[in-house]
């Protein structure tokens, strides 16, 4: 927002364990909460102005209607390959089995949408600050089932409780006015809120890294996941000038080169630390090194029809095995909001094939 202005971000360097450097002699391992559940009247409300806005837009002739991560810089197809010999506490769910090897779709977006900014539409250049994300669809799972994970630039989300997210969209649904006067009596959520923007102040999707700000279980265990280039680059820390400077380079690097990215994980502890539900505090336990993603070299990922494809492609985190299956109560709002917000998507479109795959990415 104008009338906040921005927080300074400060970068800190995170350490990542491989496997085979691994020792957990001092750890207690039992496991993790699986987190509260959200209200249920919160989690309507929040429906409900989705909705609302969502109707808004699409009655004024808007195409990107989604609420959240609405603009798209691209959707890359890559492989995942987990670690070998990980010790049982890595070694679960997707990545139980050492060498095993599964096809992904990787979507790339800017973080807004109608719902979260009223100021900042789908066509936003990216040199605006915003948040950037990482949605992956992991295919093969159990079979034929998927398997997803979010993660963005920001290492913690920016609204506490549900009853933070309920008031603050609120505020978003009235507008400007609403919204100005509501982050400058919370000037708490303000100043998370204006650090998530500039956490996407980035040069290079590839050579970015990416948090998951939610956690998610991974087996017994509760986790967030961190993803990471396997090479340093990507230039200055800046999005650039321009329109799409995250696209083009994202388009001009995979034509000729592919790209790899490490995946690493970090372990709830205890509630003082490693709070479940408020997604506001950066976790400090490690991350360990669990499995590699490669892109390969592609062309196809950004015609007009395989684009198209891919902003209905939901990123839910309902799409997931019990193994992997969200964690807390802003996960919980996520869940049942994304779902009710595809099904109500889908609905406006009258096109029934999209029910399992419109919504909020």
């Amino acid at each position: 927002m104008k009338t906040i202005g921005l927080a300074a971000l400060l970068l800190l360097s995170v350490a990542v364990i491989s496997a085979e450097e691994l020792d957990l002699s001092s750890w207690q391992m039992t496991g993790g909460p699986d987190g509260t559940p959200a209200p249920p009247t919160i989690i309507d409300q929040i429906i409900g102005m989705f909705r609302d806005s969502t109707k808004q837009q699409a009655d004024s002739g808007e195409t990107w209607i989604h609420q959240a991560h609405a603009k798209q810089h691209g959707c890359v197809s890559a492989k995942i390959t987990v670690d070998s010999n990980l010790p049982p506490n890595l070694a679960q769910g997707i990545f139980a089995r050492g060498g095993a090897t599964y096809d992904a779709l990787i979507r790339f977006s800017n973080g807004v949408g109608r719902g979260f900014n009223p100021l900042l539409s789908a066509h936003e250049a990216d040199i605006k600050p915003d948040i950037r994300g990482m949605g992956i669809k992991v295919f093969g799972v159990d079979g034929s089932s998927s398997q997803c994970f979010t993660l963005t630039t920001a290492k913690v989300g920016f609204l506490p409780t549900p009853q933070d997210a309920m008031e603050f969209f609120t505020a978003i649904h009235k507008g400007n006015i609403a919204t100005t006067a509501y982050l400058a009596t919370h000037l708490h959520i303000a100043g998370l809120y204006a650090r998530q923007a500039t956490s996407g102040f980035i040069n290079d999707l590839l050579f970015a890294n990416w948090y998951a700000p939610v956690p998610q279980k991974h087996g017994p265990y509760t986790v967030k996941h961190r993803i990471y280039p396997c090479t340093k680059g990507g230039g200055l820390p800046l999005a650039g000038f321009g329109e799409n400077p995250l696209r083009d380079k994202l388009v001009n690097h995979l034509k000729s080169q592919s790209a790899c990215l490490e995946w690493g994980i970090q372990f709830y502890v205890n509630d003082a630390t490693t709070p479940v539900d408020d997604t506001t505090r950066e976790w400090p336990s490690e991350y360990y090194h669990i499995a590699k993603i490669e892109i390969p070299v592609q062309t196809n990922s950004f015609d007009t029809n395989h684009e198209n494809m891919c902003r209905f492609v939901s990123m839910s985190p309902e799409f997931t095995t019990k193994d992997h299956r969200p964690a807390g109560a802003t996960q919980d709002i996520r869940a049942k909001v994304y779902t009710a917000m595809a099904q109500y998507t889908s609905m406006l479109w009258s096109t029934a094939t999209r029910l399992n795959v419109a919504g909020l990415e």
